[in-house]
């Protein structure tokens, strides 16, 4: 028998299951309505495509994720630096290098444990069981063993386990959010379509995997299964991106890594030039592990991410998820972020504003009457006074009731309960200001029949019993309501439909949009019987009048475009009303001027790929595009400049979303897929929220690059006077202990005093700022800090070397640790440009308190030399005390105008 079914680049054509009999379905898949597949054929059928599995990137065991740490440079360094540690029985420096080394890396496991959390999501594709029908026995089976050919049965309250063609259908009623991005009901038949070509949302004969039966039972047959189901194209795009690394942490491993290799260089260098001085085995040991344990930054690193995890909480208190680390760097390098308007720029709510009837444009004057504000009758010489009200005008009754009767929603105003279409609840909301009652209404002409919303014919209707007769309720799109009305009400009388009737009509829809509100089209028609599905129930209708409704502006969003301005942003808008509501949109935000243009999905659809791609990075707001529209638009974008971000809250924007570079979900209502596999997920959708993550998260990174400098500052400092000492007498100046009181707690002090000064910007605690700017990377602030370090390890050598000199070895250790203290101490001075101390009191207490400590340290070593106490030192060394203080504090406040650089780089907008 010859294959009916097509094959497209490795998948089967979906677009021909709809237009053919499910009884040629059946014959081209060798099934059998009644005995269903044998087992050969389902071996078979496994064999050619493959389980029905949503395909999900692959997790690591912890096992694996612990492994590919411990092979990284710096991880095997360490571990071999404690084992040395141990072997010489420095006990002490090994549990504290020890601590420091196990709280990093169990911190680098976990959040690379936590980035697997969201692929979890992914696992509910596959799970559940199916009834279905194989050589003739009914058996319940796992969705995963389903097979193209397989005929299965569906109930309410499931999920659709793989695409299927529909075979029989009782009142089967199903929600496609999942894969149409529409979250309405859609009644299903099993009748062939004629159509040559359909988009998703028009397929009323096939159900598709993911989305969920809301009512009814019905009788299908597999036609598409796994990653060749519409969910599975959707989610492609997905399991390509979370192939990515976590650029975050891969960024801080790779600086533990380039001062872990340095100080292993380094340390060789130091056995060679101590070998060569004929220091003894144990000193040459000593100097190796005081280098290395002085390059690798264990406080700085181990501070910074204590700094994140605060960070991650306060976020998480405002609603904010953050899910993937690498989103932190990314969202702070991005350049051009994409969002859709609704739920983030404008509220989850619509209000009806303007209403269009009797050739009139009505403004309401209260919630329950309107006054004319435009009449589009040039005949009507009278011009009406009078309020209009349901009471007074039979067209506004019937136009509200109408919205009524043909409404799904539900609203319950005492206990705050809204449900269904945000237009509908609109609706119902607007007919309780006019003492019209939905279930009043619905109770007293009763819905028989309905035909749901259905893609492009962008119309719904019921049926409902009016008396002894019934009335057919039609709402949707003007375009689509026009070209099936003959008649129009005016006045309470129907009359024909003319052409100049249309134009009027047309007229006052543009009004409508021109104040930013879509406009919503009103019909019905009358039948003295009940009339079939069968019937061309929508024709002949009878026009009654347009209502306008809003989606209205958050009030935070009207600062929308001073803010993107100060952060240096691209943003580009996608919204789904019509192009003229989207340009108001724009000009009131101040997004667009008069000379942009918007451009819609169907213009894209005509439009040679060229024009398309040209538009595609120029304007910023588009209207009712595609999903593959917006892939387009991203990717042509990305061309330009990698750096985006993306927001989105539907399952079905994940094609577009997943091209980010950082992708952020958001709103109470959102896909928990998407939710999971985002990078970031927003509560309340707060364009605010939005803009001060991107300023924390560019402070956050600023921060880092802070004290990974002053990190350079401190070992560059270190080291070389270390080295440089150890050439003078062939002896280790600092032994661990020592080393271990000024790496640990002098750089921990310093790297405070450095948060100090940078809190309020990480953690935002100020109102009205300034937006920073970030750059990716900054290499001559790193050799400034490395200049400072030199500088401050000379002034220590040549202390060290003055006290030989004029006094004694001992007064050359106690000067060389006391200026190589202070020194650390000042050294967060470098982060100003201009000034003498920093900025904010915070920061300089915790330096002052820094030059305290190495006074306190001073004192505890003054025990180990019986010729001194620190008091006595003082006395004696107070004019060469003095002297390194000022030097230390000079060297840490001048020629600065390296790092000057640097601070323009985070210059305000």
């Amino acid at each position: 028998m010859k294959e009916i079914f097509i094959k497209i680049e490795g998948r089967i054509d979906m677009k021909k299951w709809y237009s053919m009999s499910y009884i040629d379905i059946l014959k081209g898949l060798n099934s059998n309505l009644d005995e269903g597949l044998n087992y050969i054929q389902v071996e078979k059928s496994k064999d050619a495509y493959g389980n029905n599995v949503i395909l999900t990137p692959n997790k690591s065991s912890f096992m694996k994720i612990l492994l590919k740490e411990l092979i990284k440079p710096w991880n095997s360094f360490i571990i071999l630096y404690i084992i040395l540690t141990l072997y010489f029985r420095e006990i002490k420096l090994s549990f504290i290098t020890l601590g420091m080394y196990s709280f990093i890396l169990a911190t680098f496991i976990y959040f690379r444990v936590r980035d697997q959390k969201g692929l979890e999501a992914l696992e509910v594709l596959n799970s559940s069981n199916v009834e279905v029908v194989r050589e003739g026995i009914h058996e319940n089976i796992n969705i995963e063993e389903l097979v193209i050919g397989d005929i299965v049965f569906l109930e309410a309250n499931t999920y659709v386990p793989a695409d299927i063609r529909l075979i029989e259908t009782n009142n089967f009623k199903v929600n496609e959010l999942a894969v149409t991005g529409k979250n309405y009901v859609v009644e299903k038949f099993s009748a062939k379509l004629d159509e040559d070509e359909l988009e998703i949302t028009e397929i009323g004969n096939m159900v598709f995997k993911s989305t969920v039966i809301k009512q009814g039972k019905a009788k299908g047959i597999v036609v598409s299964t796994g990653m060749e189901t519409e969910i599975g194209s959707i989610m492609k795009a997905q399991l390509n991106r979370d192939k990515e690394e976590n650029t975050f942490l891969k960024s801080v491993e790779g600086t533990l890594n380039k001062f872990a290799i340095t100080g292993v260089l380094l340390s060789f260098i130091t056995a060679i030039i101590s070998t060569v001085l004929g220091m003894n085995k144990r000193e040459v040991l000593d100097s190796i592990l005081n280098i290395f344990f002085s390059a690798v930054p264990f406080i700085t690193v181990i501070f910074f991410i204590l700094v994140v995890m605060i960070f991650l909480q306060r976020e998480k208190k405002k609603g904010i998820e953050i899910t993937n680390l690498t989103s932190l760097k990314n969202i702070a390098n991005m350049k051009t972020f994409f969002l859709d308007k609704k739920g983030i720029l404008s509220k989850d709510e619509m209000h009806i504003n303007k209403v269009f009837i009797d050739n009139k444009l009505l403004k309401m004057s209260s919630s329950s009457s309107f006054e004319v504000e435009k009449y589009y009758d040039e005949n009507n010489t009278k011009k009406e006074d009078k309020v209009i009200t349901v009471s007074n005008s039979n067209t506004l009754e019937r136009l509200i009731s109408i919205s009524l009767l043909c409404n799904d929603a539900t609203y319950i105003k005492d206990d705050n309960i809204e449900k269904g279409d945000i237009k509908e609840i609109a609706m119902i909301k607007f007919g309780m200001n006019n003492l019209l009652y939905k279930n009043e209404l619905q109770n007293k002409f009763t819905r028989v029949n309905e035909i749901s919303l259905d893609g492009d014919k962008k119309i719904k209707t019921t049926i409902n019993n009016i008396g002894k007769k019934y009335r057919a309720n039609v709402v949707g799109a003007l375009e689509k309501i026009l070209e099936r009305s003959t008649h129009v009400l005016k006045n309470g009388m129907e009359v024909e439909l003319t052409k100049d009737e249309i134009e009027v009509i047309k007229e006052g829809a543009l009004d409508i949009s021109m104040d930013g509100m879509e406009p919503i089209a009103f019909a019905y028609r009358n039948f003295k019987y009940n009339p079939s599905l069968d019937e061309n129930i929508e024709s002949n209708l009878v026009f009654v009048g347009l209502m306008g409704i809003i989606n209205p502006i958050k009030e935070e969003s009207y600062k929308f475009n001073t803010k993107v301005v100060e952060l240096g942003l691209n943003p580009v808008i996608f919204t789904d009303e019509n192009k003229i509501s989207a340009k108001v949109f724009g000009k009131e935000l101040e997004i667009i001027q008069d000379y942009n243009q918007i451009y819609s999905g169907i213009e894209f659809k005509y439009m040679a790929e060229h024009e398309v791609k040209n538009i595609s990075t120029k304007e910023n707001v588009f209207s009712k595009l595609t999903e593959e529209q917006k892939v387009m638009i991203v990717q042509e974008h990305k061309k330009q400049n990698p750096h985006i971000g993306i927001l989105g809250s539907k399952l079905t924007d994940v094609p577009h979303v997943s091209e980010g570079e950082v992708t952020i979900s958001f709103g109470e209502k959102v896909s928990n897929i998407l939710k999971k596999i985002t990078h970031i997920y927003m509560k309340d959708g707060n364009i605010n929220n939005f803009f001060e993550m991107i300023y924390e998260s560019r402070a956050l990174i600023n921060f880092y690059k802070k004290v990974i400098n002053q990190n350079v500052l401190t070992s560059s400092a270190l080291v070389l006077s270390m080295l440089l000492t150890t050439n003078i007498n062939k002896k280790v100046i600092l032994d661990l202990r020592q080393l271990t009181y000024i790496s640990v707690f002098v750089t921990f002090l310093g790297v405070l005093s450095i948060f100090m000064q940078y809190r309020k910007d990480v953690f935002l605690k100020e109102d009205n700022v300034n937006f920073l700017s970030c750059n990716e990377e900054d290499k001559s602030s790193t050799t400034f800090f490395f200049l400072k370090g030199i500088f401050i390890g000379l002034i220590a050598y040549i202390a060290y070397t003055f006290g030989i000199i004029k006094y004694n070895e001992e007064t050359g250790k106690m000067l060389y640790m006391f200026s190589i203290g202070i020194g650390l101490a000042f050294s967060p001075l470098n982060i100003n440009v201009n000034g003498k101390i920093l900025k904010g009191f915070l920061s300089n207490f915790v330096m002052v308190l820094n030059v305290v400590n190495i006074f306190a340290f001073m004192t505890l070593e003054s025990v180990n030399y019986k010729l001194y106490s620190f008091n006595m030192f003082l006395k004696e060394k107070y004019v060469v005390i003095i002297i390194l203080i000022l030097i230390n504090y000079l060297i840490n406040i001048v020629f600065r105008k390296e790092n000057k650089k640097e601070e323009e780089m985070y210059m305000y907008y």
